[in-house]
């Protein structure tokens, strides 16, 4: 489980998931006209917009898709009920079918609703979060809820068996499983020195391969990463360049696919400066941030060099590992939305949800499949 928000504002606390956007997008139609035709009006040539599909009501909700066909949706009633359900879809959003239906504590932090998550590391296994961690085996058809140590642990699975849950009440301690959460097991050593900063709240971000490498961010005056190869044993500093004129910084890290790791720096005005590694931080390259309005903390990899940074609608796209970048154009945007990350299923496939401006209790869904030249709303999955 290696999700991701924007860390200009993040909560720093509990699973990692979509950073929620902020500014109005607006998109100018199209107007085309019959040659020779007289016109009088154009207003009122105008293509009326279609509607979006939306939830509207006391829910909120959080996606994940395996291909640009099979996905599903956790939905949560944030009202008085404090239900939940699980919805799937094999006919990319035009259809949803509710797979499971359960309630969630009455001491859950229902303010917090960015800790909904959802993941499927497969067609059979996947992982919900909803103030306790769910699973399941047979593709959503049923799940068990799943003890983790002690009180809202950090949370990230590397495969559906082997996960670390992060305790951060009291003395803080890294535990691991192996058999998907069944058991865990407390790792031996102690974890590195200031790591938290003087920040209250989940690491900068904390995330492991299933072979036991694992990285972990931080909050400290000295830009500093760490890094372990066996399983949290025994971790390694990593220290990255200061910026003049800086004296706080925070380290955020994400795994990339094909065995690198990137490495964003921000002081307390913004992002600085970011690296990445292949070689397990023996050496390191810069990577370019693309341009505002987007940073690395929206990232999505579809490879080793082929990534999407986006935010508020715009995408950019780079080929080379982020050494340069080139933006998409934006069309099919709809106007009063609040769009948030796109998450990338191939070079061509992505998704992202919205809330509308208006009411913040309206989410709706759009995909691309073509690169994101273009976006189209698709539906959403509605409780009974």
């Amino acid at each position: 489980m290696a999700e991701e928000k924007d860390r200009d504002a993040r909560a720093r606390r509990a699973i990692p998931l979509i950073a929620a956007a902020v500014t109005l997008v607006v998109v100018a139609s199209l107007i085309y006209i019959r040659a020779g035709k007289p016109v009088s009006n154009l207003a009122s040539l105008e293509p009326t917009p279609s509607p979006i599909p939306h939830l509207s009501g006391n829910y909120t909700a959080t996606f994940d898709f395996l291909d640009p066909s099979h996905g599903w949706a956790l939905v949560l009633d944030y009202g008085q009920a404090y239900a939940f359900w699980i919805f799937e879809t094999t006919d990319g959003a035009a259809h949803w079918r509710s797979t499971f239906r359960g309630t969630a504590s009455g001491d859950f932090d229902f303010v917090r609703f960015d800790l909904l998550y959802i993941h499927f590391f497969d067609t059979e296994h996947g992982l919900a979060f909803v103030g306790r961690l769910y699973r399941t085996l047979d593709g959503g058809a049923s799940w068990a809820a799943v003890d983790t140590p002690g009180e809202e642990p950090f949370l990230t699975f590397a495969s559906p068996s082997r996960g670390w849950a992060l305790q951060l009440a009291g003395d803080a301690r890294l535990y691991a499983t192996s058999d998907g959460g069944t058991s865990w097991t407390a790792v031996d050593g102690r974890l590195p020195p200031a790591w938290l900063g003087g920040f209250i709240g989940t690491p900068a971000e904390l995330a492991f391969r299933e072979d036991g490498e694992g990285w972990l961010g931080s909050s400290q005056e000295n830009p500093i990463a760490y890094t372990t190869l066996d399983g949290g044993r025994s971790w390694r500093e990593v220290r990255l360049p200061p910026a003049s004129g800086v004296s706080g910084y925070l380290t955020n890290v994400r795994l990339i696919p094909g065995g690198g790791v990137l490495i964003s720096v921000y002081g307390s005005a913004g992002p600085l400066y970011a690296r990445d590694s292949f070689d397990h931080g023996a050496t390191w390259r810069e990577v370019v941030f693309p341009p505002a309005p987007t940073t690395l903390a929206d990232v999505s990899f579809v490879g080793a060099s082929h990534w999407w940074a986006s935010r508020f609608g715009y995408v950019f796209q780079t080929d080379d590992g982020g050494a340069t970048w080139t933006q998409k154009r934006r069309a099919g945007l709809p106007a009063g939305w609040n769009i948030e990350a796109a998450h990338v299923l191939d070079a061509r496939h992505a998704w992202w949800s919205m809330v509308a401006t208006s009411d913040s209790r309206e989410t709706a869904l759009m995909m691309t499949d073509d690169g994101g030249a273009s976006w189209r709303a698709v539906n959403v999955p509605r409780p009974a």
